[in-house]
């Protein structure tokens, strides 16, 4: 993917690829790659323009202007088979983004990560894969979630939670996904409900400390909103950032400790897209996560 990369700020808003519920930032490599519907090694063969509009945009952007390109495949990561795909690209910025686009051109190869937006196949626009040396990283990573262990289903949710590695140096930075296990949808209360998320840590010497990760002053008979999930698909819970770090917790011991991801909602009243629902409810823990905290310097 040779595109051209601009990067632009804007004050109010940031713009998310992944989910309504990420936070400030793009997501983390795997949680890209465990969303994305497809994964594959190819070439833009042809693009032409769509009146596709992204659907996180809002009054305060002009529309980027895009196309749908068609990429001949030549390596199949993840998803179906095929010797080619259409998805949706950037081609023409319209405005000042919050975010690194990447726009893209006939000719532009390398991996790319295929996501589903507003019912569009559309190409990841946080992650630029042109330098052909990570695909070995992209298929162990593939290979390892896969392989990943997921919780026991708690009223038709899966969790699990991985270390990864967002900041330069930060090991207590994590990723917190559920899956629905049912033929369904799930209506999946926003981490940034008051004392839905936490995190349970217990040191080397079994002390155990819960963190709340969200705890912001909030009034409790406030509207719960909720994300629809439907069957199969995977959300990440991510309260503050696009993951979730641990590094300036209180209480976060200095040493090797474990990491109980969990989050818990006994409310069923939510409201989703201005519309009463039904909202999960239970208490759902990811299995734990070995971690060593470097702390950060205050």
């Amino acid at each position: 993917m040779k595109g051209r990369s601009i990067f632009a700020m804007a004050c109010l808003v940031l713009l998310h690829p992944i989910s309504a519920f990420a936070g400030s930032g793009s997501e983390p490599f795997e949680a890209q790659l465990d969303l994305a519907e497809h994964v594959v090694v190819g070439e833009i063969i042809e693009i032409k323009e769509s009146d596709f509009v992204q659907p996180s945009a809002t009054h305060y952007f002009v529309p980027t202007i895009y196309g749908v390109a068609t990429v001949a495949i030549k390596e199949n990561l993840k998803g179906a088979q095929a010797e080619s795909i259409k998805f949706v690209v950037p081609i023409r910025l319209g405005a000042l983004t919050a975010t690194i686009i990447h726009t893209r051109r006939v000719g532009d190869s390398g991996i790319w990560l295929i996501l589903t937006e507003g019912g569009e196949k559309i190409a990841s626009r946080s992650h630029d894969l042109s330098d052909m040396r990570e695909l070995d990283t992209v298929k162990k990573t593939l290979r390892e979630l896969a392989a990943r262990k997921w919780s026991a289903p708690v009223n038709g949710l899966k969790a699990w939670a991985k270390e990864c590695y967002k900041a330069s140096d930060d090991r207590c930075s994590l990723i917190f996904a559920v899956n629905n296990t049912t033929d369904k949808d799930i209506y999946v209360p926003s981490p940034m409900t008051y004392d839905f998320v936490k995190a349970q840590v217990t040191d080397s010497n079994g002390k155990i400390s819960e963190i709340v990760l969200w705890k912001r002053d909030t009034d409790r008979s406030l509207t719960m909103y909720c994300e629809r999930l439907a069957p199969g698909k995977t959300v990440f819970l991510h309260p503050q950032h696009s993951w979730i770090n641990l590094r300036k917790a209180d209480g976060l011991p200095s040493g090797k400790c474990s990491v109980v991801i969990s989050c818990e909602n006994l409310t069923t009243k939510g409201e989703c897209e201005r519309k009463p629902v039904q909202a999960w409810t239970g208490k759902l823990e990811a299995p734990p996560v070995e971690i060593v905290p470097v702390k950060m310097s205050r």
